[in-house]
């Protein structure tokens, strides 16, 4: 009993001294140079590039900081408790009741406090925004991050403008992923309307668009932009004439073909909302450098994905079995590039199936061959002679570099390419593999020893890519200067 009488004066002494040497620190701002030591010391580390993270990080040292703080508060109005009651009672379980009660209206408060935490997130996003000072933005939305290389297509040569930009995302799940591959780039979150207009400083004056995503008009709103679609591939496909396209102030197309193909559809856009400045992507293709030997050729093939709807179902993913199976038993030695679309869903039953069956006999084959290529396609382009391949983006990028193209007939390809006007001319240079693919020997044979066709595409090459004197990568950047000079 004398014991715990003993020990709890010891306490009680020791707690007044505590509270006598917290007046002084206080008197005298030892906790501000104290406080100020260690946020040097400790203080997360952040930067302009990773936006969101910074946010979430300092929600965390807010929350964390509170709590430090408000919990020394606490425990120090515990002990004044403590003390004023000790005179009453030898009892230290008191200090408990006040400690609990405390907490509690500390936890109030700082959820009271967290409602309000999302306006200083605004401002702070604003504040370092208007510190960094962009010029344009570069805006991307999809349902999925499957759409994730739309970004990344165009973000080399967004870079080579030596301009400052940033990305502004709308779905909250695609930042996570790019996050890991895009370091050098601000990330903004915008996922509502509201954020959208907090984070457009006054020093950006030009909007890049990949698709046609449908939240695209949340930025279009906004008129003191100037609204610029780049879309993400040239093809015959319907994404490359849709309607939605009047809504921008620029389309960048690659060359004459593209804005044919919207009047082709009675999709009527003013001329002067065109700017021809070829595909920059395809500045790294060797020209008509194909390799082919009597005794060996290189074969690419690059099957879209399944279209959603009867006038994009042109894969022939089903159909490049018998072709590969034509070619490894062929009398002439032969490396295949299997290089799927970003969107193919390689988890479906048939089609996991299906590529196996391709993968077994290749392997079978016993001769090097590259599956489900992941390089960049441009060095695909580069490696191979010639292309096995269907409606989509990849055949006209594969156009610039003037070696073969070759299309099996699906969905009635053949009759599309005599009774359809978009194909008027660029079916004058492809070969096309029968259905029952009785005339394949001969295009493999003229592929491989005369190319009957080769004066053709390099004619239709400057109709879909134009035709310059200068880099495209030049050619690129000087335009979106040249737009930038004009909206200033």
């Amino acid at each position: 009993m004398l014991l715990t009488e003993t020990l709890t004066w010891i306490l009680i002494s020791l707690s007044i001294l505590f509270l006598l040497l917290d007046l002084l620190f206080q008197k005298y701002k030892i906790y501000r140079i104290i406080g100020n030591k260690l946020l040097v010391k400790f203080s997360l580390q952040s930067n302009l590039f990773n936006l969101p993270y910074r946010h979430k990080y300092q929600s965390l040292y807010h929350t964390i900081n509170f709590f430090i703080r408000n919990g020394y508060k606490i425990f120090k109005i515990s002990l004044l408790v403590v003390l004023l009651f000790s005179f009453y009672t030898s009892s230290l379980y008191l200090f408990l009741l006040p400690l609990f009660i405390l907490f509690f209206i500390a936890c109030i408060i700082y959820i009271s406090k967290k409602l309000n935490l999302k306006d200083n997130v605004y401002k702070a996003t604003q504040k370092a925004l208007e510190a960094y000072a962009p010029v344009f933005v570069f805006y991307f939305s999809a349902p999925s991050s499957d759409y994730l290389y739309h970004i990344h297509m165009w973000l080399p040569y967004l870079k080579k403008t030596k301009l400052k930009f940033y990305i502004m995302l709308r779905e909250p799940s695609h930042h996570t992923l790019l996050i890991k591959t895009v370091k050098d780039i601000p990330i903004v979150q915008a996922t509502t309307l509201k954020e959208i207009g907090l984070y457009l400083p006054k020093t950006v004056k030009l909007a890049f668009y990949a698709n046609n995503g449908s939240q695209n008009t949340h930025l279009v709103r906004f008129n003191q932009l100037t609204h610029i679609q780049l879309l993400h591939g040239d093809s015959e496909k319907p994404p490359s004439y849709n309607p939605v396209s009047k809504m921008y102030d620029k389309l960048f197309v690659s060359g004459e073909r593209a804005i044919d193909r919207y009047y082709e559809k009675h999709v009527i856009i003013a001329k002067d909302i065109f700017e021809i400045v070829g595909r920059p992507q395809l500045s790294r293709i060797d020209v008509g450098t194909s390799n082919i030997k009597d005794e060996k050729m290189t074969v690419l093939f690059a099957p879209t994905w399944i279209g959603l709807h009867d006038d994009s179902m042109f894969s022939s993913l089903f159909d490049i079995f018998e072709v590969i199976q034509y070619l490894v038993s062929a009398p002439f030695q032969v490396k295949i590039i299997l290089r799927l679309h970003p969107l193919t869903n390689k988890n479906n039953p048939k089609t996991k199936a299906y590529l196996s069956k391709i993968e077994k006999l290749l392997k079978d084959n016993h001769t090097e061959h590259l599956l489900f290529s992941t390089r960049d396609i441009i060095d695909d382009f580069n490696d191979t002679d010639c292309i096995v391949t269907d409606i989509s983006s990849v055949p006209i990028d594969f156009l610039y570099s003037e070696k073969p193209i070759i299309h099996i007939d699906v969905n009635q390809l053949s009759i599309h390419f005599e009774t359809d006007i978009k194909y008027s001319k660029y079916k004058q240079g492809v070969y096309v593999i029968q259905n029952d693919m009785s005339n394949i020997e001969n295009i493999f044979l003229n592929v491989r020893k005369n190319d009957i066709l080769k004066e053709n595409r390099q004619k239709i090459k400057t109709y879909y890519h134009g035709l310059f004197t200068e880099s495209l990568d030049s050619i690129f950047v000087s335009k979106i200067h040249h737009l930038l000079e004009h909206k200033i």
